[in-house]
């Protein structure tokens, strides 16, 4: 009985150093998403800039020559934002699901933890 004991802590000192290091790769892509959320701020600040100085540029700019060059500039510029925009969703999306799979490894730890502990009990 006492082998088996033994074998059961060993699992369990097994098992809580997995559950920590799920704990710790769970706080790096927690990191990772906070990190996406300021970039996506950033980005709607720099779009923002970027629609006034259209604007602006819009405004002085005069003749057909030139508002082809400031619709072309707007295309480029919407082109770019949605290109970044999708990237940005796919990067949130991978950290979610990663996230996801983390926690899932988690309790699945925690359940064999109970499971040693209660037949330890017995």
């Amino acid at each position: 009985m006492d082998k088996e004991n033994l074998q059961r802590e060993q699992q369990l000192t097994t098992l809580k150093k997995q559950e920590t290091d799920l704990e710790n790769q769970l706080s790096q892509i927690r990191q990772q998403q906070n990190q996406l959320a300021r970039l996506e701020e950033d980005n709607q600040g720099i779009a923002q800039e970027q629609y006034e100085m259209m604007d602006m540029l819009r405004q002085g700019w005069q003749g057909e020559r030139a508002n082809g060059y400031h619709s072309y500039l707007e295309d480029l510029q919407q082109q770019e934002a949605r290109t970044w925009r999708n990237e940005m969703i796919a990067s949130i999306d991978a950290a979610d699901q990663e996230a996801q799979k983390i926690k899932n490894k988690q309790w699945q730890l925690q359940d064999q933890q109970a499971q040693i502990r209660k037949e330890m009990c017995r």
